[in-house]
């Protein structure tokens, strides 16, 4: 509601609420996404300056060159984020429901943008529930590391692995608590993050081996 759920309306929304334009600049910057937003309005040729027939714009500006683009000449990794940026500083005791967030975004923003899911869900902030289905591994690491830290509480993350039951042949979810160091009191199922362990330190040929081409013969 307000800018739709892939941020269709965001840039009619953006226009008439100031503050929250304002908001989003700054949790740009806090993400280290070197663009300033702003919203333009055109009037078309041959019509009059009201704002009813006017077009409206969203421009990016790189805050590195000054140079000023559209929000569909950027990387699309800027264009993925925003409506999540967006849904997550408007909204207020809304449950958001966000697939995969980490896509097209770097590590170290995948890290940062936990932090404004922790600050978009406090209760004296937005007050906002935040269900997030992700594979991301830093994303998972920081709120790890601001439960070690003091700034969130356990008590308010639910880590849910979704697995497969052979034996029932069927879907089974996994909750996994975490302690007040943020670490894991049970196991990830088969590893998950593990891997990245595994791949620095797995001794040779000791698992996952590389795969052999399989030759058929030609008819």
């Amino acid at each position: 509601e307000g800018i739709g759920t892939v941020g269709e309306a965001l840039t009619s929304y953006l226009f008439e609420h100031g503050a929250e334009l304002n908001e989003i600049n700054y949790w740009l910057q806090e993400l280290e996404m070197p663009y300033k937003l702003s919203v333009n309005e055109l009037t078309p040729a041959g019509s009059s300056s009201s704002h009813g027939s006017n077009i409206l714009t969203l421009l990016l500006t790189d805050t590195r060159s000054g140079a000023t683009v559209n929000l569909t000449d950027v990387g699309s990794g800027i264009s993925q984020a925003l409506p999540i940026i967006a849904q997550l500083l408007v909204n207020r005791r809304t449950a958001i429901v966000i697939e995969q967030p980490e896509i097209h975004l770097h590590p170290r923003l995948q890290a940062r943008l936990a932090d404004l899911v922790i600050d978009s869900a406090k209760a004296g902030s937005r007050a906002n529930q935040v269900i997030i289905e992700t594979h991301s591994e830093h994303l998972m690491l920081r709120l790890q590391r601001r439960i070690r830290e003091g700034e969130l509480d356990p008590a308010d993350i639910s880590v849910l692995y979704v697995d497969w039951n052979e034996e029932e042949k069927t879907a089974e979810v996994i909750r996994l608590p975490l302690d007040e160091e943020g670490a894991f009191t049970e196991p990830w199922p088969h590893g998950f993050f593990a891997d990245r362990y595994d791949e620095i330190f797995g001794e040779p040929g000791a698992r996952d081996p590389l795969p052999t081409a399989k030759k058929e013969e030609l008819p």
